[in-house]
């Protein structure tokens, strides 16, 4: 291994890994050589480029989510340790299953490590925009399994969102936020030791 504040070796078991690192200051300062490469074929070219120097505050949403992050991050910084959790980071055609990996560094920062685990190729869903203001309802979908909140306590795939909420018939698609089913907070929690 090399110096102390870089990344950890990618897992040798995963199809993909893309790492990036936070400073002292939660900024990010480093991402890996896989991130630009994932982030072109996923519709986002240059995103290397715009999220180096920001804040990884600025990258994430909903407030459960944000609380969540920050309590893992703090743990990892205090403990100089790790901690694990399974997430998913779907694309219109894709279903991604990830592992999160967070290590925390001796100069404070935190090296995070997303490692593919499977993917599942399904129907092209099209994706609500983040940036659609107009509409009063709000699509929360979980930032781990990406399941749809659908009310007292129900939380469904996405493609049976869209179907039940009619989301694509629309003029103007729901706005989106993040959070965090309850399941998954649980896990999540749970499998960091907090």
């Amino acid at each position: 291994m090399g110096p102390a504040t870089s990344l950890p070796p990618p897992d040798a078991v995963a199809l993909r890994v893309l790492r990036y690192r936070i400073d002292a200051r939660d900024v990010i300062v480093e991402v890996g050589e896989g991130f630009e490469e994932f982030a072109a074929q996923n519709g986002a070219p240059g995103l290397a480029g715009r999220v180096m120097g920001t804040p990884l505050w600025a990258h994430l949403h909903g407030e459960g989510v944000t609380h969540l992050y920050r309590d893992l991050v703090a743990r990892c910084r205090a403990t100089r340790g790790t901690a694990e959790f399974p997430f998913r980071c779907d694309s219109p055609t894709h279903r991604r299953f990830l592992r999160m990996r967070m290590t925390g560094l001796p100069d404070g920062s935190v090296a995070f490590e997303s490692a593919t685990l499977r993917e599942e190729a399904r129907t092209r869903v099209a994706m609500p925009s983040m940036a659609s203001a107009e509409e009063e309802a709000m699509l929360v979908v979980c930032a781990w399994c990406r399941n749809v909140e659908m009310g007292a306590g129900e939380w469904v795939e996405l493609e049976e969102a869209v179907r039940r909420r009619q989301l694509f018939s629309r003029p103007v698609p729901p706005r989106i936020s993040h959070g965090i089913c309850p399941p998954c907070y649980r896990a999540v929690r749970a499998g960091a030791g907090l």
